[in-house]
C-alpha cells in the first residue's frame, strides 16, 4: 500500500505576513507555513505566489553512535588532531654542540 503524500507551503518571497489564531506572524523566505493558517488565506498567499505547495520531507532516521571520520566533528579526518598529518606536533633543534 502506498504512503499518503504530504504537502507543506513555503514562503517563496523575501516575507509574508500571515494571521493565526488572531495574530499576525512574519515568515521569511523557505519557511514553512503553521498549521492554523486559514484555507483563504492559504489560497491568497498561492494565488499571489507567495508561498508554493512542496511535498513535505521525510526527516531520516539516525542510528545513533559517534561521527565517522571526516564527518561534522572531525572534517580533516585526522582524529581530533589539529596538527597536520605526519607532523608529530613538535619540532626538536639541536644546537650541534
Amino acid at each position: 500500500m502506498a504512503a499518503k503524500v504530504e504537502y507543506v507551503h513555503v514562503v517563496k518571497a523575501a516575507a509574508v505576513v500571515v494571521t493565526v489564531g488572531g495574530a499576525d506572524r512574519y515568515l521569511y523566505r523557505k519557511a514553512v507555513l503553521p498549521e492554523g493558517v486559514p484555507e483563504g488565506e492559504v489560497k491568497r498567499l498561492v494565488a499571489g505566489k507567495l508561498v508554493e505547495k512542496r511535498r513535505k520531507q521525510q526527516k531520516p532516521e539516525t542510528t545513533g553512535g559517534a561521527p565517522a571520520a571526516g564527518t561534522a566533528g572531525d572534517p580533516a579526518g585526522n582524529g581530533g588532531s589539529s596538527t597536520p598529518a605526519g607532523d608529530g606536533g613538535s619540532q626538536s633543534t639541536s644546537s650541534g654542540d
